[in-house]
């Protein structure tokens, strides 16, 4: 994964947790879990429908325009 890509993969992460954008699993992760994992230094995986080499996630548009958009989020 390109850092044009990381960009768009943490819009898409932000867009979930601020409910913009719902996962084809939605519910089913559980938030103690994941913060299991962050403490430890584990990676999560990627929720179903935002994996960004698959195509899934935040499209990408313009580098410079995609930065900006992450900052707004």
């Amino acid at each position: 994964m390109n850092i044009h890509r990381i960009i768009c993969h943490c819009t898409g992460q932000f867009r979930l947790a601020f409910g913009e954008k719902l996962s084809d699993e939605y519910g089913k992760v559980n938030m103690d879990d994941l913060l299991a994992l962050v403490r430890t230094g584990k990676t999560a995986t990627t929720p179903k429908g935002f994996d960004q080499v698959k195509g899934e996630g935040t499209k990408l548009v313009n580098f410079e325009e995609d930065k900006e958009t992450l900052k707004n989020i």
